[in-house]
């Protein structure tokens, strides 16, 4: 029997690898993801970035890699969401921050599978709360609502001159 939430989460991987060159992790808590396959740059740096759910950088906390849980390497995200980890060896590791993990095969340039990732990007599980945004800011970033905006601008003024234009042929 397929465990549903770890199966859909496998289909969502697989779906999201399809269409881009980065990969997005979002696992549900307390299951571990399969690894999927980075490749190393030219300079022998793994680089990836971390976002919350929403698509939003997370900016200012440290990420991971751990090599048979031991520390391989410890850096800084930058404001971006953005991480660059320098001096990797390819392996298999657990690249960790905050409530994300992954299991990742590191492949140095030109001998990784095809399928694999020159960028990884982990979505963090944190929870999205509403009422983030101020109102009126979400509002007014909604194109459906400016469109309708628009419309009322628009239509005012000429419903006004039609409605002066019939006032008057009654006359």
């Amino acid at each position: 029997m397929l465990n549903r939430p770890a199966h859909l989460f496998g289909v969502f991987v697989a779906t999201v690898g399809i269409f881009s060159n980065s990969l997005s992790i979002a696992a549900p808590a307390g299951f571990l993801p399969q690894g999927i396959d980075l490749t190393l740059n030219r300079d022998g740096m793994l680089i990836g970035r971390i976002v919350d759910p929403r698509g939003q950088a997370v900016a200012n906390t440290d990420i991971t890699l751990l090599d048979n849980n031991e520390i391989a390497s410890l850096v800084k995200i930058d404001l971006e969401g953005n991480f660059r980890v320098p001096n990797i060896k390819p392996g298999t590791y657990r690249l960790a921050s905050n409530n994300v993990t992954q299991i990742c095969r590191i492949w140095a340039p030109g001998t990784a599978p095809p399928a694999a990732k020159q960028m990884a990007l982990l979505v963090t599980n944190k929870p999205v709360t509403a009422g983030q945004v101020a109102p009126l800011k979400y509002w007014l970033a909604n194109p459906t609502v400016m469109l309708g905006i628009a419309a009322i601008v628009i239509a005012i003024p000429i419903v006004a001159f039609n409605a002066s234009k019939d006032r008057h042929a009654g006359s």
